[in-house]
């Protein structure tokens, strides 16, 4: 095993998200009879369920306590890193990770493979720039987990199409497989909280970009439908939450759309829901989408970024115009109302997401990886490293 090509993954932090929560996927695929993944948090947070599992998977875990991500200083501390590791390549993930990291590893002479997750932001836009600035200067391999991202770092002045590639997101399909129906209905009792139903899900960070204040507008009228209608949100309360409970109270709605905070079971969630759903106004490929058609969950979700890649209107899930309530309430309302219609957007959504198993998520990367340290000549960078 001492012949292992060294991966040292590097990401902004471990807290509880899409990006974060593809780790310990990927961790649990890699054939680690051929890498050996370590990983580096720039910045720790509260104890979760994705510390945990990185931790039980990965060769080591390291998480610098009290870092601040916007410290450019840190560049000399990663490369340190690196060259503690032995890393043969070094893979970075989110924004300062992507540009910290990456600075890192060109000084430290190590080939750098980037995942990009998330399409161009508006109020992000300059630190997008050096972002992009730094994965050109750096020569870094880039990942985009769907072309609409891939296309926002892309054109001029950004990446070129040949520094990039698309490798969708993926998730464990064996995991929903392994839901008990004890497990599924306690989370779906739980969620209602008494009430008999329907169950509608969203998952995502309380903030603005998740357009929850949206989906309370669109809930209103779908409550007049239903009366013991719950709609539960799992994710961490953030910046957008304070207008996310103004909607709730302003609308009546305080019992019916409950915000649960971060969750340990959304598995068991999305198979227990009837609906989910995802209000985003921007999105890059959401992995809650794969999770919640491996679950078997209708999806109602807006037309943003890489999710019409996934979702096929009318298809395998329903899409809206993302900011407006009264097209997502329609829709909602559409599949609550109609079985057969729920029935066929869930069976094609477990269709679809077969296409998204992690094993070949995995081995793709793998070949990135092979890639570029053949281009580079992995022995050279090992005889440097020495």
């Amino acid at each position: 095993m001492t012949d292992r090509i060294r991966v040292l993954i590097v990401i902004d932090s471990l807290k509880v998200g899409g990006a974060e929560a593809l780790l310990p996927t990927f961790l649990q695929h890699v054939d680690d009879t051929r890498f050996d993944v370590r990983v580096l948090g720039l910045s720790s947070v509260d104890a979760n369920h994705i510390q945990d599992e990185v931790a039980r998977s990965a060769s080591s875990l390291t998480q610098w306590p009290e870092k601040r991500l916007r410290d450019f200083w840190r560049v000399r501390e990663i490369k340190r890193a690196i060259q503690e590791h032995d890393a043969d390549i070094v893979h970075t993930h989110l924004l300062y990770s992507n540009v910290q990291a990456a600075l890192a590893a060109r000084s430290a002479n190590r080939p750098i493979v980037a995942t990009l997750h998330n399409v161009h932001g508006h109020n992000r836009f300059l630190k997008r720039k050096v972002e992009v600035g730094v994965l050109r200067l750096t020569r870094a391999r880039a990942l985009a987990v769907s072309d609409g991202v891939r296309q926002s770092y892309c054109g001029p002045f950004g990446l070129t199409q040949q520094q990039t590639t698309v490798v969708p997101n993926a998730i464990d399909l064996g995991r929903f497989a392994r839901l008990s129906p004890d497990e599924i209905q306690q989370a779906r009792q739980d969620a209602l909280a008494g009430a008999t139903g329907p169950l509608i899900v969203g998952v995502g960070r309380v903030v603005s970009q998740k357009g929850f204040a949206v989906l309370v507008r669109a809930t209103a009228a779908v409550h007049e439908r239903y009366p013991e209608l719950r709609v539960a949100i799992a994710g961490r309360e953030a910046e957008g939450a304070r207008d996310v409970r103004d909607e709730i109270e302003r609308l009546g709605l305080g019992g019916v759309v409950r915000l649960l905070g971060q969750r340990g079971d959304i598995a068991q969630m999305l198979a227990g829901a009837d609906v989910y759903v995802s209000p985003s106004l921007s999105e890059g490929a959401p992995v809650t989408h794969l999770e919640a058609m491996g679950a078997g969950a209708p999806v109602v979700a807006t037309s943003v970024g890489g999710v019409p890649e996934i979702i096929q209107d009318g298809a395998n899930g329903l899409l809206v115009p993302a900011g407006q309530h009264e097209p997502l309430a329609e829709a909602l309302l559409r599949v609550l109302g109609d079985e057969d219609l729920a029935r066929k957007l869930a069976d094609r959504g477990r269709e679809t997401v077969r296409e998204f198993g992690a094993d070949t998520w995995a081995r793709r990367i793998e070949r990135e990886y092979l890639n570029v340290l053949t281009n580079c000549d992995r022995l050279v960078v090992r005889e440097a490293a020495r």
